[in-house]
């Protein structure tokens, strides 16, 4: 549309000359359904950028602020704004949930970590519990084999 906008006010039209876009072009141009179409034409009409025609051709033909927002690229624009505000969303949700597994992996292991650690000390422990039991056991052997062991016991009372 841009294109025959461009041609009519430059007065370069030739015989050939087609003012505006047909609907079945703008259809095909687009890849997209008549459905879509019509919303897309819609929001274009409303805005005042495009206006129906039936000269030479049935379609659309742009107007001066159809022109100047395709200059401006507003719909370029537009369409880059809510990419970057998905994108931002995205973000907002994405880290803190990252963060939180992090902070969870994190935990986990140094839970893990503390009670292996606990667990081989209770060991450690339990290894010099035993020791000590068979010492003592061992002592109290050597006790019974010396001859006058009960008898001199000085604490006990008779």
């Amino acid at each position: 549309m841009s294109d025959s906008f461009i041609k009519f006010n430059s007065d370069q039209t030739d015989s050939n000359f087609v003012f505006g876009v047909s609907f079945s072009d703008l259809q095909s141009e687009l890849k997209c359904d008549r459905n879509k179409l019509e919303l897309i034409i819609g929001t274009l009409y409303l805005n005042e950028e495009v206006k129906y025609t039936n000269v030479d051709i049935e379609g659309l033909i742009s107007t001066l602020k159809g022109f100047n927002s395709f200059s401006d690229k507003k719909y370029l624009k537009e369409n880059d704004k809510i990419i970057i505000n998905w994108l931002k969303n995205f973000v907002q949700i994405v880290i803190p949930v990252l963060a939180l597994v992090i902070a969870y992996v994190s935990l986990t292991s140094k839970l893990d970590n503390l009670k292996t650690l606990s667990d081989k000390e209770l060991q450690e422990v339990k290894n010099t519990m035993e020791k000590q039991k068979e010492r003592i056991e061992l002592l109290e052997k050597r006790t019974e084999i010396l001859p006058n062991h009960k008898k001199n016991d000085s604490l006990k009372i008779e």
